[in-house]
């Protein structure tokens, strides 16, 4: 495969990328076409681009940077225990304490645009608090990267 280079100069920051990546395989690594957030985006603007279609230049240049560069793209997802689960679906939340690190799952209701998601914290009150990441319903989980190892065993654990 030939190498290429992609270039973005956006106002708050310029890449560029050289990339011996085939379009497939770059899409691959981003999730797919219909993953969620911004690698989802890139790898629908690269399909594009590879379908003979106008793509988004800078989404282009930023999925190839995230496909090179794939610990700095979305943080690597984790499945919240059935455990875990079933408590908070419960309507309470889940306080906890695992290695002097303090957390807390709560599931959001119905009136919230994140309605069926859990919100994974450290206890605190917002804006205070420490966020630790947000599960779909299904339970899956992008950790932050401020969140303690150990809290991700504990929760994942199962």
């Amino acid at each position: 495969m030939a190498t290429r280079t992609f270039k973005h100069n956006g106002k708050n920051k310029n890449i560029s990328v050289t990339t011996e990546l085939t379009d497939a395989e770059a899409i691959a690594i981003l999730g797919g076409i219909n993953a969620d957030g911004f690698n989802g985006k890139c790898a629908f603007e690269i399909n594009k681009q590879m379908r003979g279609y106008k793509g988004s230049p800078a989404l282009v240049a930023w999925g190839f940077h995230n496909a090179e560069n794939p610990q700095k793209g979305k943080a690597a997802t984790v499945c919240l225990s059935v455990d875990v689960q079933g408590l908070v679906a419960c309507g309470r939340p889940l306080m906890g304490e695992v290695d002097g690190y303090v957390f807390k799952v709560v599931q959001h209701g119905g009136r919230s645009k994140y309605c069926g998601m859990y919100m994974v914290t450290d206890g605190g009150e917002y804006p205070s608090n420490e966020f630790y990441g947000r599960a779909d319903g299904a339970g899956n989980w992008s950790p932050t990267k401020a969140t303690p190892q150990a809290i991700i065993d504990q929760l994942t654990k199962g």
